[in-house]
């Protein structure tokens, strides 16, 4: 089964972000879009792991999770992964990833990142050596039809704060020929004062 671990997002701000991204929609001529009930914040990405593992995940997850608690992020900016400039000039800029910015207290959502890639890796998973870049994947693989300066004025008007409560674990699977994002279990943060 495909693994991650990531902070959910409230249904409100999930259709605020499909909005935004029906917005960019007619600047793309090709491409994949996320599914609206996909939006989240990833923290680690385990990928195929055997079914027995996730109670490994789990108590890693355990270990931690009472040390977090509450804070809040806001979405802000957007930007983009891999972008390729077409040698076709008929053809707009190729887009590997393009997301939604993550803003707010970063202090605390990179405790978060570090108390569970340390305990994970406690548990003898795979250390991810990769600088930790937070955004929410609005789509990929995106040819866009204009200049990809065209789409940024969107972004700035998405800049909602929401508060991160808590951790999910989800299993990533092919239904339909549609990626769905289930969640296996969720995890609050400390219920002590916000921060």
């Amino acid at each position: 089964m495909r693994i991650f671990i990531g902070i959910d997002l409230d249904l409100e701000l999930k259709n605020q972000i499909f909005q935004l991204q029906e917005k960019l929609k007619p600047y793309v001529s090709k491409g994949n879009w996320k599914y609206e009930d996909n939006f989240h914040l990833t923290l680690r990405f385990l990928g195929e792991i055997e079914e027995g593992q996730i109670s490994v995940i789990d108590g890693a997850i355990q270990s931690m999770i009472d040390k977090i608690k509450p804070f809040k992020l806001q979405l802000k900016g957007g930007g983009t992964f891999g972008l390729k400039s077409s040698t076709d000039e008929s053809k707009g800029p190729l887009v590997k990833v393009l997301w939604l910015g993550v803003d707010g207290n970063m202090k605390a959502l990179n405790e978060l990142y570090f108390e569970l890639e340390f305990a994970l890796t406690e548990k003898g998973f795979a250390k991810d050596y990769r600088d930790y870049a937070p955004h929410i994947t609005l789509g990929q693989d995106l040819r866009f039809s204009a200049d990809i300066e065209a789409v940024k004025p969107y972004f700035k008007a998405l800049e909602k704060s929401f508060m991160a409560r808590e951790l999910t674990l989800f299993r990533s699977e092919s239904v339909g020929g549609r990626r769905v994002y289930r969640p296996i279990r969720t995890y609050a943060f400390s219920p002590t004062t916000l921060e």
